[in-house]
């Protein structure tokens, strides 16, 4: 295994599987988020067996989350705006992917 994927990465990653079992959902009418999760983490190994009913439950929250969202945009400049770091935030960031990148 090259690594473990943790914090927003992580997120960002059950909100792919959310977003992959939703595109089946509309395909199919109604799809078994458990299932899915399972032949993903059968084919990908992203988890222990025994952590895949927890993988599932969380996917399936984020596809109700998803489901249910209300704001359907926000504006990208006041996003970025938001995002935006002050020189000692972004040096303390830096420093923290160089590190998870070191191991």
């Amino acid at each position: 295994m090259l690594g473990k994927i943790t914090g927003q990465r992580l997120l960002l990653a059950k909100m792919h599987i959310a977003n992959y079992v939703l595109s089946l959902e509309n395909q199919a009418g109604a799809v078994a988020i458990d299932h899915v999760v399972r032949n993903i983490n059968d084919e990908f190994k992203l988890v222990d067996f025994d952590h895949v009913g927890t993988l599932a439950q969380d996917v399936s929250a984020l596809c109700e989350a998803i489901r249910t969202q209300q704001v359907a945009s926000i504006d990208r400049g006041g996003y970025w705006k938001f995002r935006a770091l002050s020189a000692i935030d972004a040096k303390n960031e830096l420093a923290r992917e160089l590190s998870a990148l070191g191991g």
